[in-house]
């Protein structure tokens, strides 16, 4: 609300919207970040940070040509973004579109192979896929970078399950 106040004072202030607009994403709304974000990133093209926030909001707000748009965007400030990878990947997948999904996730794991979560994103999509073999390779190097990640030990097992390893599994 005092956010809200300053820019009926202040309609022109990038700062106020900014502000608005971070506070939105730091609380869960993403659909009303948006327009102060996307203001924010028009006026500031070269802030990566930005373009990410943007990104990440128009993700969880299920606006998947935002993202991709964003993207675009990040990848012009940084060619090996592997963030910006793996939000086209899960912008993608939102679209139902697994092949682009899985290349913009294999995209992310070259530029960082350590980047936090790009090995479990991945195997995801190769579990979705049906794909064990590769998922399980994908799920054991997440737990390699952080071993007590509760969801890929879950679908680690259930992936060791599916290719008829009940011992792995169960450990």
């Amino acid at each position: 609300a005092p956010l809200q106040a300053a820019l009926r004072e202040q309609p022109k202030s990038m700062q106020v919207r900014t502000l608005l607009g971070m506070a939105y994403y730091g609380t869960a709304e993403y659909a009303e970040a948006i327009p102060y974000l996307r203001a924010a990133a028009e006026k500031s093209p070269d802030n990566q940070e930005l373009h990410a926030v943007l990104a990440q909001s128009c993700l969880y707000a299920k606006q998947y040509q935002c993202t991709l748009d964003e993207y675009k965007q990040i990848l012009t400030l940084n060619p090996n973004s592997a963030q910006a990878h793996m939000l086209a990947g899960e912008a993608w997948d939102g679209m139902y579109e697994p092949e682009r999904a899985t290349a913009e996730f294999e995209a992310a794991e070259k530029v960082d192979p350590n980047e936090p979560n790009v090995h479990f994103g991945l195997g995801y999509l190769y579990w979705k896929q049906h794909r064990y073999a590769d998922a399980e390779r994908e799920f054991e190097l997440e737990l390699r970078n952080e071993p007590d990640y509760a969801q890929a030990l879950g679908y680690l097992g259930d992936t060791e399950m599916r290719l008829e390893k009940p011992a792995a599994a169960q450990a």
